[in-house]
């Protein structure tokens, strides 16, 4: 048991750094999303230099999952657009409705971001992916060449589109806990953002359990999420599986999680960091121990018995010698009484 609590401190160590490197990779976009608000060529989408610029800051974000890069008219009837090819497009889309729109607009909310929830996205070729959107207001702040007198009116909204998947695996998919283990991630809804088994990726994480192994009770693991992970909360536990690596079957696993709090839009947005790896590597662990020692305490009790042996066999001798002597200092005693007598 003590063994298996420190196994699993040392998991908790892994996830809570794969969490905060998620919260550091989400304040570097925010931190980039708010400069690039800042710029005179978005906020008045000056002619060519607003795709340069917005070309400039998708190249430094490329890495943290950032695909495509908007900036939507005031009236939320525009977008111009530069996605991951570097092609730029201006789109008359309708964008009034929604959410991170509407939070934009909303003065309370200048000069902050909005985080959106994680959504599945298909793209053309029929493939999933999980999008989030990062938003912020833009107001016409910095004075330009063509702009000399800062209006600070609401001028529309910048949006970073941010595949979610991505930027998850890129921490948490290097993750090892000892030799086989592994780490997932879950949303504030429960699903999975990220998942060693590429199926469960977007899938509720309730319910793709039972439908993978039907006949395993998932109720620990169930209870952990919906009662720890869901609310933020960080600690260590274990739960049984129906699988690990192609291993089938009811497995026992050691988990460890911490919260990664992303930011907050409508509402907070947490995402929970689990480190698991079955309990049977512990019990190796601790059957290496237990040879070890026994091996140690055989050659240690046969050493003992060696030694008691030889001093049992001096004994015997010393012993027989000792009667012998007595046997001849009573036949003289004897021969000396017979003489006296």
């Amino acid at each position: 048991r003590l063994i298996s609590d420190e196994f699993n401190a040392q998991q908790f160590v892994l996830a809570k750094h794969a969490a905060n490197s998620i919260e550091k990779n989400f304040k570097i976009l925010k931190n980039e999303l708010s400069t690039l608000s800042l710029s005179p060529s978005i906020q008045y989408v000056e002619s060519i230099s607003w795709r340069n610029r917005m070309a400039i800051s998708l190249a430094n974000t490329q890495e943290f999952g950032v695909y495509r890069i908007l900036r939507i008219t005031a009236n939320g009837k525009k977008a111009y657009a530069v996605d991951d090819n570097r092609e730029w497009v201006i789109t008359d889309t309708d964008y009034t409705r929604k959410d991170y729109f509407i939070w934009c607009r909303d003065p309370q909310n200048r000069n902050k971001v909005f985080v959106g929830k994680v959504d599945k996205v298909m793209d053309d070729g029929a493939n999933a992916a999980l999008v989030l959107h990062l938003a912020a207001p833009v107001y016409t702040m910095s004075p330009a060449e063509t702009y000399p007198v800062s209006t600070h009116k609401f001028s529309g909204v910048l949006l970073f589109q941010v595949k979610a998947d991505r930027l998850a695996s890129q921490i948490v998919g290097p993750i090892r806990s000892g030799k086989s283990g592994y780490a997932w991630v879950i949303d504030q809804t429960g699903n999975f953002i990220y998942h060693l088994e590429q199926k469960f990726i977007g899938q509720n994480a309730f319910e793709a359990r039972q439908l993978a192994s039907p006949h395993i009770s998932f109720n620990q693991i169930n209870l952990i999420q919906k009662e720890k992970m869901l609310f933020g909360e960080e600690g260590t536990s274990w739960y049984s599986s129906g699988w690990h690596r192609g291993e089938k079957g009811p497995v026992k696993k050691l988990i460890a999680y911490a919260p990664a709090r992303v930011g907050s839009g409508s509402h907070a947005q947490v995402w929970s960091v689990a480190v698991v790896a079955p309990i049977s590597e512990v019990q190796a662990a601790i059957q290496n121990v237990y040879i070890r020692q026994i091996a140690i305490q055989g050659a240690f009790t046969i050493a003992v018995l060696i030694v008691l042996i030889f001093l049992r066999a001096n004994e015997m001798i010393w012993v027989k010698a000792l009667a012998g002597e007595i046997r001849i200092k009573t036949l003289n005693l004897s021969e000396y009484a017979q003489r006296l007598e």
